[in-house]
């Protein structure tokens, strides 16, 4: 009985060492395949995940951290921001500025003061008299058509996201309003009345940093496409970017020096790239596209006029908040069908 024992012992311990061997050699088998590590939050309970998820977020989670951001976000939005004459830091645009939290919405204000010019005889010897001159009714109607043109044209482009913590959800649409003010005017708005079908060119002279306003150079044309180079284009809208603080776009012409666009530092800032200047369908260039980099002039009057830089073109994931959190298996995940397997180790 005893050597019996004895056998069935050894015969057990032999079996134990051979499973463990096994064992031993599965697991070196599928580290050499590569086998998937396991999730470093397996095994944690939910209320630990949370932590363990919050702990990532740079805006770390507490209560009297979440109450006093909802206590100022609070303030924030009682508050009408409001900025008059703001002029950007490009050197051009002049213009008033009113952010309304709770709207959701940044207005910018361009005042005109029209004034409407004949024509000269000796530009267009060939036209008649009634051609450069300009009558009551005809003046009202292009003021009109060019405040709700430029107006609609620019508006409703651009949305900012705030990016504060759990503030994410403020926006600020932007929308452009060129109104008629003859008293106190962002710029003067000179018209010059021209034969129908013809071209002048026109021009923005942005405001001196001593000077209350700008002026402007326009035709009685400018508000009809006009084919470019690259493009067609009405006038008025891509003058109507200068009015706003942005520069041309399209190439230096030859014989003048290099330079880049007024706005180029702001992109730069915001989009990591500069402004190209190249002839092409953007609106400062030969064309009416508004891309992304036109909106650097609003975003930073945003800023400043709620003394607040946490604004981007992007909208940022909420900050996570934590609800009451229960401590518990984590649910086993679903196997996703379309997923590759895990390689099948064989021994022998």
């Amino acid at each position: 009985m005893d050597i019996d024992a004895g056998r069935q012992r050894a015969g057990a311990w032999a079996m134990r060492s051979e499973r463990e061997q096994r064992r031993q050699d599965e697991q070196q088998a599928a580290q050499r395949v590569g086998a998937t590590p396991a999730h470093p939050f397996s095994g944690l309970g939910n209320a630990a995940v949370a932590r363990a998820m919050l702990a990532r977020n740079p805006a770390t989670f507490t209560p009297q951290g979440y109450e006093e951001a909802m206590a100022k976000k609070a303030e924030f939005m009682d508050i009408l921001y409001r900025r008059r004459d703001y002029r950007p830091s490009t050197g051009r645009g002049n213009f008033d500025v009113t952010y309304d939290a709770k709207g959701g919405r940044l207005v910018v204000t361009v005042r005109c003061h029209f004034n409407f010019l004949g024509g000269s005889e000796s530009d267009y010897p060939d036209a008649d008299p009634e051609e450069l001159a300009w009558d009551p009714k005809a003046s009202a109607e292009w003021k009109t058509k060019f405040m709700e043109l430029v107006s609609a044209k620019w508006s409703n482009t651009f949305t900012f996201h705030c990016t504060k913590p759990w503030w994410e959800d403020l926006k600020a649409n932007v929308q452009i309003r060129f109104v008629e003010d003859s008293k106190d005017p962002h710029y003067d708005l000179n018209i010059t009345k021209i034969p129908e079908d013809e071209e002048r060119g026109s021009s923005v002279t942005a405001p001196k940093w001593w000077q209350d306003k700008g002026k402007t150079k326009f035709d009685s044309e400018d508000l009809r496409p006009h084919d470019k180079a690259a493009g067609t284009q009405r006038p008025a809208v891509h003058e109507a970017g200068h009015m706003l603080g942005l520069a041309d776009e399209y190439p230096i012409k030859k014989g003048k020096k290099a330079k880049t666009a007024a706005h180029d530092l702001l992109v730069r800032t915001e989009f990591g790239h500069g402004v190209a200047r190249k002839r092409d369908g953007r609106v400062m260039s030969n064309g009416e596209d508004i891309e992304p980099e036109h909106g650097v002039t609003f975003i930073e009057a945003l800023r400043v006029v709620t003394m607040m830089k946490e604004w981007s073109f992007d909208a940022k994931p909420p900050t996570p908040v934590p609800t009451e959190l229960i401590d518990g298996p984590l649910p086993k995940p679903k196997q996703d069908p379309l997923a590759p397997e895990g390689p099948e180790v064989a021994f022998a």
